[in-house]
């Protein structure tokens, strides 16, 4: 199954071509919304901040194992006598200072991830905003009607192993996104906008509403209210240090087109925008 705002990074890191490519049925050039935002989708910028993150996240995790080893040594096995050099380890000179290194290592590279990641989102030059003239004037090309619902979607990049299996892809701060698009229909279609491509979907085509009972952590607000705020605080989100929105659940749309099968992940505040749009119910699963 594809999923229409997944990004194949198999082959190509750089890649920014959506999976449901394919549902696209117009397209507007850079240049014709020059000066508008970045779009959400577009992660790369962050990645190039961000990949000092590989090493200092292995230093990391590696103080953290250090630290659980440290305490199961002195206080998680006593009374087995195959681990007594490890018991005996721990009564010596060199235990503290281990451990006191290790919860200090894990400590300050926690803060230092999260300052930095706070400080590079604060910056202008870095964070993701929107123009809102030059989404009008996307919008304006597209043909978007000024009924169409603003609607977050859920985006994400992945890498297909040799095994067959999918690995979803992080850039060292966050693995899911958002993707603020605009979501409308009429007599047989239903579509869907970001800033410089139209999706258009049969009303007509098999599809439903499953709810995936995970929790998901997902980069990027774009409501006026907070998350934990009025009509969305019985949703039980919050936002963390480094932005991300953590949901504990959330919704796919999946539907047959052309004989393909597709599905459509968005958080569960979006569930009576997609059903009213879409035609579309939620089926027990």
């Amino acid at each position: 199954m594809k999923n229409v705002f997944a990004i194949n990074v198999t082959s190509d890191m750089k890649n920014q071509k959506y999976d449901g490519e394919t549902l696209v049925t117009d397209r507007i050039s850079k240049a014709d919304i020059s000066g508008a935002a970045r779009n959400p989708d577009n992660v790369r910028f962050i990645d190039r901040h961000l990949n000092y993150h590989t090493v200092t996240e292995v230093i990391r995790v590696s103080a953290l194992l250090g630290t659980a080893a440290l305490i199961s040594m002195r206080f998680g096995y006593r009374g087995l006598s195959r681990i007594e050099f490890f018991r005996s380890f721990a009564h010596t000179k060199y235990y503290f200072p281990l451990l006191v290194l290790s919860i200090v290592v894990a400590v300050a590279l926690s803060i230092i991830r999260t300052v930095e990641a706070k400080k590079y989102f604060s910056s202008e030059k870095n964070v993701v905003v929107y123009d809102a003239s030059a989404s009008k004037r996307s919008y304006e090309l597209l043909h978007v009607p000024s009924f169409a619902k603003s609607t977050d979607v859920i985006a994400y990049r992945y890498a297909e192993g040799a095994n067959g299996k999918t690995k979803i892809v992080s850039n060292g701060l966050f693995k899911y996104f958002n993707v603020e698009v605009r979501l409308w229909s009429d007599d047989g279609n239903f579509y869907l906008v970001d800033t410089d491509k139209k999706i258009e979907i049969p009303l007509d085509c098999r599809k439903r509403i499953i709810r995936i009972k995970k929790p998901l952590s997902v980069f990027g607000w774009s409501k006026d209210e907070k998350c934990s705020e009025g009509e969305y605080r019985k949703y039980k989100m919050f936002v963390d240090g480094t932005g991300k929105v953590h949901i504990p659940y959330y919704y796919s749309l999946e539907f047959t087109y052309d004989s393909t099968k597709y599905e459509l992940f968005f958080p569960p505040y979006e569930l009576d925008a997609v059903k009213s749009v879409t035609k579309s119910e939620v089926e027990d699963t």
